[in-house]
């Protein structure tokens, strides 16, 4: 791993020392080393990548960075950074300096192998997102992968799930990419955060996702950017309900494709569900307007999975794992689903505005089938 060595120039040598602890801590890649403000020519010549001052000055080498005191003289353009600020952000902010002071771009070890999974459904409200962050989080707390998030959605669902509060996010990270300033983007920390178990995700943007909005080439080098910078070994995507290239293009690119649905009511069809059926002499007639959901399929899903082999082709109809999620028994019911993941209220809880999901109910045990059943399909 590429170390990144700061010089600190401090007023106050015990917290110069706290600092360096906490950055350390925070983030791997930095070595930190102290030096009094009345030393400043040592540390000049100790080489540093980067000159960390904890009080204002002048005339100063090019790759200075000042830490001050107010909130209100922050100034990110000018790497003037807040000096009692959250350490986790300050690393991050420090690494992205790195990259726009010195030039250089820090270079992952390339990984092969990196595993790539969708999950998409034909309706909203079916829990898609929740099983893909269920799997995401059985993925890294159980089975010790690297796992990046990626949310497809319009309107991202990421900030239910993580604290997305804070720092850079897809937005700037896409901006970095596509206008010829990748090195930048190699400071990939900066832009992403985590759930409680480490999961990461790239913080959302405001109004509509952005990665919407990119052509299918656009969208191929940030896929390819992800994949290669070694950092994840599995990624992640939610489709959420709607299909468009970029949707479908990560579904070309998946080792496998998980659509959810949810059980459909019994009762008779509504006319959406009823115009959807494209040949209803095969489902239904004129004289049956029950639906028993043992002998009939849902029209939406049904229409939704013809809509996805019409877009993306067989090759991507070959990888489908379909999941039946909040699934209650009924009499004479069967799920005809590859993967059933049981109905539970009582598997998520909420904290500090959080969705919490309990891996040994219900929900987290259906998850882990579904996990195993992927994995093994691979």
């Amino acid at each position: 791993m590429e170390k990144i060595r700061i010089a600190v120039i401090t007023e106050d040598i015990e917290y110069g020392l706290a600092l360096a602890v906490a950055l350390t801590e925070s983030q791997k890649r930095l070595t930190v080393e102290i030096f009094d403000k009345d030393d400043e020519d040592a540390a000049i010549d100790s080489g540093a990548d980067l000159m960390l001052y904890d009080h204002p000055g002048e005339r100063r080498k090019e790759n200075a960075i000042e830490l001050v005191e107010k909130e209100s003289l922050v100034d990110n353009k000018k790497f003037k950074f807040y000096k009692y600020g959250n350490v986790r952000y300050l690393s991050a902010d420090l690494i992205f300096a790195y990259g726009e002071l010195t030039g250089r771009e820090i270079v992952f070890p390339e990984e092969k192998g990196v595993a790539v999974y969708t999950f998409s459904s034909a309706r909203g409200g079916s829990g898609c997102t929740s099983v893909a962050m269920g799997c995401a989080q059985e993925l890294k707390r159980f089975r010790g992968e690297r796992v990046i998030y990626i949310s497809l959605e319009e309107i991202e669902s990421t900030a239910r799930y993580m604290c997305t509060e804070g720092g850079k996010g897809i937005t700037e990270f896409l901006y970095y990419l596509l206008s010829g300033r990748e090195r930048i983007c190699s400071c990939i920390e900066d832009f992403v955060c985590a759930d409680d178990y480490g999961v990461e995700a790239f913080r959302p943007g405001k109004g509509i996702n952005p990665l919407r909005n990119l052509n299918e080439e656009e969208f191929m080098r940030f896929f390819n950017y992800i994949l290669r910078c070694g950092r994840y070994d599995i990624v992640i995507f939610d489709a959420g309900n709607f299909l468009n290239e970029i949707s479908i293009k990560a579904m070309d690119m998946s080792d496998k494709v998980c659509t959810v649905t949810t059980q459909r009511e019994e009762g008779p069809l509504d006319e959406g569900e009823a115009w959807l059926l494209t040949n209803p002499g095969d489902i239904i007639s004129e004289d049956q307007d029950e639906y028993t959901e043992k002998e009939y399929p849902d029209p939406r899903e049904e229409s939704y999975l013809r809509c996805l082999e019409y877009m993306g082709g067989k090759s991507i109809f070959e990888k489908i794992i379909t999941v039946l999620n909040k699934y209650t028994e009924r009499k004479n019911a069967s799920s005809g689903k590859d993967a059933v993941i049981g109905y539970d209220r009582e598997s998520f809880s909420s904290f500090r505005g959080l969705i919490h999901i309990a891996p040994d109910r219900i929900f987290g045990s259906g998850v882990k089938k579904l996990t195993d059943e992927i994995v093994v399909m691979k």
